[in-house]
């Protein structure tokens, strides 16, 4: 749920879970189903990102997502280029586990990172944080931040279900 809030916004999560509620709460048999609750989901839900609550919900959606490689480059503004290459897939499995691959069109959010010290201790910092759609299976970013880049990646926070989660951010090289 709380990657449909990101996805879809809070306020549109809150309102389909009210009129769900509004609708449903105390009531007598016949009860809700999950079919029910997904109507309020979709009903909330811009038609751009119907995929997702399927995706979600009604899928067992699986991705192989790798930041592969990221350079930097310092612009006479002081500025960084940082060009983020990586290797993107997206698989539907079946109950048994079978995995066929899918259709790749999705938004996945690219970010770039560093480290600062806040209160003593030393916190990851995103210096970019975009959803970007990504339909290639080999996409390559071009990101500007203004200060000096550590990190990069392709769902850098792991939001989506992801085979080996603990690839998507590399160094940044330069």
């Amino acid at each position: 749920m709380y990657a449909l809030q990101d996805y879809i916004g809070e306020e549109n999560v809150n309102a389909a879970l009210a009129a769900y509620l509004r609708d449903w709460a105390y009531k007598a048999p016949p009860f809700s189903t999950s079919e029910h609750f997904m109507e309020y989901i979709y009903g909330h839900t811009p038609d751009s990102l119907r995929y997702l609550v399927h995706d979600m919900f009604e899928a067992i959606t699986v991705y192989d997502i790798k930041a592969r490689e990221a350079e930097m480059e310092q612009l006479e503004d002081g500025r960084y280029r940082v060009t983020l290459t990586g290797d993107v897939q997206k698989f539907y499995a079946d109950s048994l586990g079978n995995e066929t691959p899918a259709s790749l069109n999705d938004w996945i959010d690219v970010g770039v990172m560093t480290t600062r010290r806040v209160d003593g201790k030393k916190k990851n910092v995103a210096l970019y944080m975009q959803k970007h759609r990504i339909s290639s299976p080999n996409p390559t970013f071009e990101i500007i931040v203004d200060e000096k880049p550590e990190t990069a990646g392709i769902d850098p926070y792991n939001k989506l279900v992801d085979r080996h989660s603990d690839n998507n951010t590399v160094k940044i090289k330069g």
